[in-house]
């Protein structure tokens, strides 16, 4: 728990450096061209220092600790002792994606130790966090900080597989938003090779029809109540569709302060998000040409929070969406506050609300099953 609080510590101090700390050009020739990039080397730096002690607490945890944890150490261990040749009934058999158990092998050429063979797929995983936070906002050392206050970063610890394929489609996601819809479609199906959820990656694609994108609001304001529609009925529907729902136990955790630290405070957030960024997207839109976007991910994010309540399998699925805010709450911040006085206050405010909730959880819960922290 001590490091835990280590970490937050140094977010908070990354916090206040970045706020007063100022941008400037960084100049670079290329073939007698000069290309000027406004960035600020400290924060990317102190960013990518923050990211490294994350990746050392992952790789350093014991294999009690988590849930699929000792799952993914087991499969470590398999790929190992099998021919490349029957990696794909091992998968088949284990019901995991063969791409990540074919890189997983390609791994134990190097090194046949499971920690650090898992500690390739946590690499990747903060890498490309940290390539999204900062080509995603100004202000990525914000991003950071929500991933880590909010919980995403223990609840990564467990699912690593779905946090990996969801932080390369939040690269694919800067594609999208760049009009390189190839590029996003690549980061895509490299995204359902490591885990086939990450399939649900293709409804952003219905963006790119102009009549949808003009109506965005309507259309997910219709969809958050077709979820609210499933979340009271959602063993009648099943049943009309002739599936099985055996996790209707799930709305246990959304009360349960091992699960969400009390009272269901992560949808309340998705719901604020959502709600906000609903009433203020005309002002979004003004100033961020990406607003559809993140409009459209809080709805997605808030829907799947809902239908989670009957199952705990869907809530696996909102990492997908969630991760955006990441990039999107900075960002709304920025365009929809011009006063600067007042753009602190928020931001402050933010920092406040989300250290205050970390501490609770830090305290009262296990966050996901990862605390106390046994080193191994």
């Amino acid at each position: 728990m001590d490091i835990y609080l280590a970490v937050y510590i140094l977010l908070v101090i990354q916090q206040i450096i970045g706020f007063f700390s100022k941008s400037y050009y960084l100049s670079v020739s290329i073939s007698n061209k000069i290309y000027l990039q406004r960035t600020n080397l400290f924060n990317i730096g102190m960013m990518f220092f923050v990211s490294a002690i994350l990746f050392f607490i992952a790789i350093l945890r014991s294999d009690v600790v988590g849930t699929d944890y000792g799952q993914y150490l087991y499969f470590m261990d398999v790929v190992q002792s099998y021919r490349w040749s029957d990696i794909y009934s091992v998968a088949q058999g284990g019901h995991i994606e063969y791409f990540f158990l074919l890189i997983s092998k390609f791994i134990s050429v190097f090194t046949t130790d499971r920690y650090l063979m898992m500690g390739f797929w946590y690499l990747t995983l903060f890498v490309c966090l940290a390539m999204f936070l900062v080509k995603g906002s100004k202000r990525y050392y914000i991003g950071l900080y929500i991933f880590f206050t909010l919980g995403l970063f223990n609840q990564s610890l467990n699912i690593t597989r779905q946090y990996v394929a969801a932080s390369i489609l939040g690269l694919g996601l800067i594609y999208f938003i760049n009009n390189n819809v190839k590029k996003y479609l690549f980061s895509l199906i490299i995204a359902i090779f490591i885990h086939n959820s990450a399939i649900l990656g293709l409804l952003l694609i219905l963006l790119k029809f102009k009549n949808i994108k003009k109506n965005i609001r309507i259309i997910t304001l219709v969809g958050i109540l077709v979820s609210l529609y499933l979340t009271f009925n959602f063993s009648a529907v099943f049943s009309a569709l002739g599936l099985e729902n055996g996790d209707i136990d799930y709305a246990r955790y959304v009360i349960s302060e091992s699960y969400e630290g009390g009272m269901g405070f992560g949808l309340l957030i998705n719901l604020f998000i959502y709600t906000v960024y609903f009433i203020f997207y005309k002002q979004f839109t003004r100033f961020d040409n990406s607003a559809y976007m993140w409009l459209t991910c809080a709805a997605l994010t808030l829907a799947l929070n809902l239908i989670s309540i009957n199952t705990f399998i869907i809530a696996r699925l909102l990492i997908y969406f969630k991760i955006v805010i990441l990039i999107s709450v900075p960002r709304f911040i920025d365009s929809c506050i011009r006063n600067r006085n007042v753009k602190y206050i928020t931001y402050g405010g933010l920092i406040g609300v989300c250290g205050i909730y970390y501490m609770y959880i830090l305290v009262n819960t296990s966050l996901y099953n990862t605390v106390p922290y046994i080193f191994r």
